[in-house]
């Protein structure tokens, strides 16, 4: 069964697993910038109206509430454009600094309410970033040296550093929190990637599985430009001879060799001791010589004194039904055993 160990993820390790979970991580950034957004809006046009039918807020302080709605509401306008989904990340630490900045205004208006608002921020606002621990660290330590300077400017000596270590006291807090919540999504991501690897990845040899195959042709960016079949031949006497476990070895050694080949061509084990390459559109590489190449790799593999040989067909892809043109690479291979075997058949 599938474990996925938190404990191990230490700072070297969660920035690996960032970079491991790119998409992952960009994926949530989109949903949490686009809620940050829509929360930031709403709360600006509500507190608008309180303050207005109060009448506790100025001409000024409501014509900067409604400017913070109109700005949140602009951003959230803004990510219905995919491009701008790549920098979500961005967005959000946009979003966090116009909500500090309402804050550290609200808190410099003296009130206890007010600072209460922007020390909840502190806590909470270091949870809705999904970044790479030293950039949300350099960011926090930003927003509490401002907000010193400015408390210390604009207030008195007392007031001010209460309200600083208050500050700092529940940033920290917050930064804790943030990181236990950090830890616990990134390493969720990672779990999710390894059970997605070992769904689609074949236990002996490390290659693609049959799932895997028929995911990436039916995938609606699915682009090759040809079929490799590789069968070994004579499997069933080698296993006869030497045991499967020999046989298993063997599989491994020869699927080390296609490895050899992933820079252009995705190799899959198809069952048993066959194997399916996609060749990837794009790739300046000669089927033929591919295709004769691999079958002198495989031949010059020797496992336990019994000659390894493969037949390979081979298939040119002109549309994108690329069942058909597997069953015709499967065709093309069982011709080349028909010619003796050790052979390349290209159809």
């Amino acid at each position: 069964m599938f474990t996925w160990n938190m404990k191990k993820v230490g700072g070297k390790q969660l920035e690996v697993l960032f970079c491991r979970n790119q998409d992952a991580v960009d994926a949530f950034n989109c949903t949490m910038s686009r809620s940050l957004a829509s929360i930031g809006a709403f709360m600006c046009l509500l507190t608008s109206i309180l303050s207005f039918l109060s009448k506790s807020s100025g001409p000024l302080g409501l014509a900067g509430l409604l400017t913070a709605a109109g700005l949140f509401l602009l951003i959230l306008a803004a990510l219905a454009f995919t491009p701008l989904n790549k920098h979500s990340l961005a967005l959000i630490y946009v979003i966090e600094s116009l909500a500090y900045i309402i804050g550290i205004c609200l808190s410099l208006r003296g009130s206890k309410e007010s600072t209460a608002v922007f020390i909840g921020m502190l806590c909470i606002g270091p949870v809705c970033i999904l970044d790479r621990t030293v950039r949300s660290s350099i960011f926090m330590t930003a927003i509490l040296v401002i907000h010193a300077v400015l408390a210390s400017s604009l207030k008195e000596f007392d007031r001010a550093l209460l309200d600083v270590l208050n500050t700092c006291i529940f940033a920290l807090l917050g930064s804790i929190i943030a990181y236990t919540m950090k830890l616990l999504i990134i390493s969720g991501f990672e779990a999710n990637r390894q059970l997605q690897i070992e769904k689609t990845t074949d236990v002996l040899t490390g290659l693609y599985n049959r799932r895997r195959l028929y995911e990436d042709i039916k995938s609606p960016n699915a682009s090759f430009s040809a079929v490799l079949m590789v069968d070994t031949d004579d499997f069933k006497l080698y296993n006869d001879s030497f045991g499967h476990h020999n046989g298993d070895q063997c599989l491994i050694k020869i699927g080390m060799i296609l490895k050899h080949y992933q820079d252009f061509c995705d190799f899959y084990r198809y069952g048993g001791e066959e194997f399916v390459g996609l060749y990837k559109v794009g790739k300046a590489r000669n089927l033929t010589q591919v295709a004769e190449a691999l079958r002198i790799d495989i031949q010059s593999l020797k496992n336990k004194g019994f000659d390894v040989t493969a037949s390979i067909g081979a298939a040119l892809c002109t549309d994108n039904d690329y069942e058909k043109w597997i069953n015709k690479a499967d065709n093309a291979m069982y011709k080349a055993k028909e010619l003796g075997k050790n052979k390349v058949c290209i159809l």
